[in-house]
């Protein structure tokens, strides 16, 4: 692996473990075997650092989902969407142990600083989910599985049941029952 590579592990590694502020440049050069001033060869400080780890598990993310939905693709509409809640919510399985952590961490920031950057981050991502939430229920008003009219509060509702149940998850709490009852009423309530 290569010395810019090992520095983002080791940065989404302390940072799951010890926040932004708790990880040093020093402490990344030690780690990755190479001296402080080094770190700067390859980027312009922890911001940069921080950006290239937020992309990279994002970009992760999106390509184990979009990987997901390729394979789930002969299944029922309703069992993609639920797959998808199921697999960004709940099986992470795609994420490292310490790229959970840093995730977890992410999303309890408290500097504004960094919280613009991870909005602005995140907006790739959103739009991603949207995008993907969007053609399933525009496929399920086709199938005449919902009124065209009602795509728009479908995906309102479906993407408030996805960050809930995610935020949820971040606090290790048991989201299966609470996941499997949201649904079916939420399914049933899309379907009436």
């Amino acid at each position: 692996m290569k010395t810019k590579d090992l520095i983002i592990e080791e940065f989404i590694k302390s940072f799951g473990e010890n926040g932004f502020e708790g990880t040093s440049v020093d402490y990344l050069a030690k780690q990755v075997g190479i001296k402080k001033g080094s770190i700067y060869t390859h980027y312009s400080g922890k911001n940069e650092i921080f950006t290239i780890a937020c992309e990279k598990i994002l970009d992760k993310c999106i390509v184990a989902i979009k990987q997901l939905l390729e394979v789930e693709r002969d299944k029922p509409l309703d069992e993609q969407l639920f797959i998808l809640l199921k697999t960004v919510c709940l099986e992470s399985d795609f994420l490292t142990a310490d790229e959970i952590a840093f995730s977890k961490r992410v999303a309890i920031l408290s500097s504004s600083e960094l919280l613009s950057l991870v909005d602005k981050l995140l907006a790739k991502y959103d739009n991603f989910i949207d995008d993907t939430v969007s053609r399933i229920f525009i496929d399920c008003a086709k199938q005449k599985m919902l009124a065209e009219e009602e795509i728009t509060s479908a995906i309102s509702v479906y993407r408030m049941l996805l960050e809930n149940l995610y935020i949820d998850s971040l606090a290790n709490q048991n989201c299966n029952e609470k996941l499997n009852h949201l649904w079916r009423y939420f399914w049933k309530g899309v379907c009436s």
